[in-house]
Protein backbone atom coordinates (compact mmCIF):
# COMPACT_ATOMS: atom_id res chain seq x y z
CA UNK A 1 0.00 0.00 0.00
CA UNK A 2 0.78 3.34 -0.55
CA UNK A 3 2.47 4.68 2.65
CA UNK A 4 0.44 7.85 3.54
CA UNK A 5 -2.99 8.36 2.70
CA UNK A 6 -4.29 10.75 -0.12
CA UNK A 7 -7.65 11.85 -1.73
CA UNK A 8 -8.06 14.14 -4.72
CA UNK A 9 -3.87 13.69 -6.15
CA UNK A 10 -3.04 12.63 -9.11
CA UNK A 11 -0.55 10.14 -10.53
CA UNK A 12 1.05 9.67 -13.68
CA UNK A 13 3.75 6.42 -15.06
CA UNK A 14 7.39 7.49 -16.20
CA UNK A 15 9.83 4.83 -17.10
CA UNK A 16 7.73 1.86 -15.54
CA UNK A 17 7.39 3.20 -12.45
CA UNK A 18 4.35 5.17 -10.71
CA UNK A 19 4.46 9.09 -9.74
CA UNK A 20 1.35 10.31 -7.08
CA UNK A 21 0.57 13.78 -6.23
CA UNK A 22 -0.47 12.87 -3.09
CA UNK A 23 -3.38 15.38 -1.01
CA UNK A 24 -4.37 15.84 2.25
CA UNK A 25 -6.17 17.35 4.29
CA UNK A 26 -4.97 19.40 7.18
CA UNK A 27 -5.76 19.02 10.83
CA UNK A 28 -8.63 22.12 9.96
CA UNK A 29 -9.86 20.07 7.01
CA UNK A 30 -8.12 22.43 4.65
CA UNK A 31 -6.67 20.82 1.57
CA UNK A 32 -3.09 22.85 2.02
CA UNK A 33 -0.23 22.82 0.14
CA UNK A 34 2.40 21.73 -0.65
CA UNK A 35 1.57 18.63 -2.00
CA UNK A 36 3.24 15.66 -1.09
CA UNK A 37 5.13 13.71 -4.70
CA UNK A 38 5.61 9.84 -4.16
CA UNK A 39 7.54 7.17 -6.32
CA UNK A 40 6.38 3.74 -6.31
CA UNK A 41 9.05 0.73 -8.15
CA UNK A 42 7.02 -2.04 -8.97
CA UNK A 43 10.24 -3.92 -9.96
CA UNK A 44 11.54 -3.58 -6.65
CA UNK A 45 8.03 -2.66 -4.55
CA UNK A 46 9.26 0.01 -2.87
CA UNK A 47 7.74 3.65 -2.73
CA UNK A 48 10.24 6.73 -2.04
CA UNK A 49 9.23 9.98 -1.45
CA UNK A 50 10.32 12.51 -3.40
CA UNK A 51 10.64 16.69 -3.65
CA UNK A 52 7.10 18.11 -2.62
CA UNK A 53 5.43 20.19 -5.31
CA UNK A 54 5.23 24.15 -4.62
CA UNK A 55 1.74 24.20 -4.42
CA UNK A 56 -1.05 22.31 -3.65
CA UNK A 57 -2.46 20.61 -6.32
CA UNK A 58 -5.85 19.08 -4.87
CA UNK A 59 -7.61 17.73 -8.03
CA UNK A 60 -5.76 18.96 -10.79
CA UNK A 61 -4.95 17.83 -14.11
CA UNK A 62 -1.52 16.18 -14.94
CA UNK A 63 0.81 14.76 -17.53
CA UNK A 64 3.78 13.50 -18.85
CA UNK A 65 5.65 15.62 -21.30
CA UNK A 66 9.46 14.85 -22.16
CA UNK A 67 10.06 12.95 -19.17
CA UNK A 68 8.83 15.78 -16.86
CA UNK A 69 5.08 15.60 -14.70
CA UNK A 70 3.18 18.90 -15.19
CA UNK A 71 0.83 19.64 -12.80
CA UNK A 72 -1.80 22.59 -13.29
CA UNK A 73 -4.78 24.06 -11.13
CA UNK A 74 -6.35 22.33 -8.35
CA UNK A 75 -8.08 24.16 -5.04
CA UNK A 76 -7.31 24.32 -1.03
CA UNK A 77 -10.76 24.47 0.60
CA UNK A 78 -11.99 26.47 3.70
CA UNK A 79 -14.39 25.60 5.94
CA UNK A 80 -17.52 27.28 5.70
CA UNK A 81 -19.77 25.67 7.94
CA UNK A 82 -18.43 24.37 10.97
CA UNK A 83 -22.33 22.44 11.52
CA UNK A 84 -22.81 20.86 8.82
CA UNK A 85 -19.17 21.03 7.34
CA UNK A 86 -19.49 22.97 4.17
CA UNK A 87 -16.57 23.51 2.12
CA UNK A 88 -15.43 26.57 -0.13
CA UNK A 89 -13.29 25.93 -2.92
CA UNK A 90 -10.34 27.96 -3.31
CA UNK A 91 -9.49 26.89 -7.35
CA UNK A 92 -5.52 27.86 -8.19
CA UNK A 93 -3.84 28.33 -11.92
CA UNK A 94 -0.46 27.61 -10.52
CA UNK A 95 1.41 25.26 -12.96
CA UNK A 96 4.32 23.17 -11.60
CA UNK A 97 6.63 21.29 -13.60
CA UNK A 98 8.42 18.17 -12.07
CA UNK A 99 11.90 16.69 -13.41
CA UNK A 100 12.37 13.45 -11.95
CA UNK A 101 16.24 13.83 -13.36
CA UNK A 102 17.02 16.59 -11.11
CA UNK A 103 14.12 16.25 -8.27
CA UNK A 104 13.45 19.59 -8.76
CA UNK A 105 9.87 21.79 -9.26
CA UNK A 106 9.80 24.82 -11.42
CA UNK A 107 6.58 27.07 -11.38
CA UNK A 108 5.57 28.10 -15.16
CA UNK A 109 3.04 31.21 -15.84
CA UNK A 110 0.20 30.49 -14.46
CA UNK A 111 -3.09 29.37 -16.79
CA UNK A 112 -5.87 31.39 -17.12
CA UNK A 113 -8.34 29.79 -15.38
CA UNK A 114 -8.53 29.46 -11.84
CA UNK A 115 -9.91 25.90 -11.79
CA UNK A 116 -10.02 22.28 -9.86
CA UNK A 117 -11.56 18.67 -10.94
CA UNK A 118 -10.26 19.28 -14.60
CA UNK A 119 -9.46 16.52 -17.03
CA UNK A 120 -5.93 16.70 -18.36
CA UNK A 121 -4.37 15.34 -21.58
CA UNK A 122 -0.98 15.34 -23.64
CA UNK A 123 -0.27 15.71 -27.17
CA UNK A 124 2.70 16.26 -29.50
CA UNK A 125 4.17 17.52 -26.63
CA UNK A 126 1.53 20.26 -25.33
CA UNK A 127 -0.60 19.69 -21.90
CA UNK A 128 -4.26 20.22 -22.44
CA UNK A 129 -6.63 21.15 -19.38
CA UNK A 130 -10.07 20.97 -19.57
CA UNK A 131 -13.18 22.05 -18.03
CA UNK A 132 -13.57 21.37 -14.54
CA UNK A 133 -14.53 23.78 -11.77
CA UNK A 134 -14.17 27.44 -10.46
CA UNK A 135 -15.16 29.52 -7.79
CA UNK A 136 -18.25 28.64 -5.98
CA UNK A 137 -18.65 25.03 -7.90
CA UNK A 138 -19.41 26.89 -11.17
CA UNK A 139 -18.81 24.56 -14.24
CA UNK A 140 -16.45 25.60 -16.74
CA UNK A 141 -16.29 24.99 -20.42
CA UNK A 142 -13.07 26.38 -20.77
CA UNK A 143 -10.27 24.20 -22.28
CA UNK A 144 -6.46 25.71 -22.07
CA UNK A 145 -3.20 24.50 -24.01
CA UNK A 146 0.10 24.64 -22.93
CA UNK A 147 3.33 24.35 -25.10
CA UNK A 148 6.53 24.08 -22.92
CA UNK A 149 8.43 24.36 -26.59
CA UNK A 150 6.78 27.61 -27.29
CA UNK A 151 6.46 28.22 -23.46
CA UNK A 152 3.02 29.84 -24.20
CA UNK A 153 -0.48 29.16 -23.09
CA UNK A 154 -3.70 29.19 -25.54
CA UNK A 155 -6.99 28.96 -24.48
CA UNK A 156 -9.79 27.24 -26.63
CA UNK A 157 -13.37 27.46 -25.89
CA UNK A 158 -14.83 23.94 -26.31
CA UNK A 159 -18.42 24.49 -25.87
CA UNK A 160 -19.57 22.60 -23.11
CA UNK A 161 -18.33 21.03 -19.62
CA UNK A 162 -15.77 18.64 -18.89
CA UNK A 163 -14.37 17.23 -15.74
CA UNK A 164 -13.28 13.25 -15.18
CA UNK A 165 -12.17 11.33 -17.95
CA UNK A 166 -10.07 12.44 -21.40
CA UNK A 167 -8.97 9.77 -23.71
CA UNK A 168 -5.87 10.97 -26.49
CA UNK A 169 -6.61 9.43 -29.71
CA UNK A 170 -5.57 10.58 -33.44
CA UNK A 171 -4.71 13.82 -32.44
CA UNK A 172 -8.01 14.23 -30.87
CA UNK A 173 -9.10 14.84 -27.20
CA UNK A 174 -11.97 12.98 -25.99
CA UNK A 175 -13.67 13.79 -22.62
CA UNK A 176 -16.98 13.55 -21.01
CA UNK A 177 -19.14 15.67 -18.74
CA UNK A 178 -18.94 15.47 -14.99
CA UNK A 179 -22.12 16.80 -14.28
CA UNK A 180 -25.70 14.79 -14.47
CA UNK A 181 -26.80 18.70 -15.49
CA UNK A 182 -25.08 18.51 -18.74
CA UNK A 183 -24.16 14.43 -19.88
CA UNK A 184 -22.28 15.02 -23.10
CA UNK A 185 -19.56 13.07 -24.47
CA UNK A 186 -17.30 15.05 -26.91
CA UNK A 187 -13.64 15.72 -28.18
CA UNK A 188 -11.35 18.55 -29.32
CA UNK A 189 -9.60 17.96 -33.07
CA UNK A 190 -5.90 19.63 -32.41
Amino acid sequence: PMPIRSYGGGAVAIDGKLWVIATQAGDSGRFTGPGRLIRYDPAADTWCEREPAPHHHHRAAVGVIGGKIYVAGGMTKTLRNEVTYQYEPEPWRELDVYDPATNVWTTKRSMPTARWGAAGGVIDGKLYVAGGRGPNYSELTAMEMYDPAKKKIETLDTCYTTHHLNFDRDGKIWFSSGSPNDPVVGWFDT
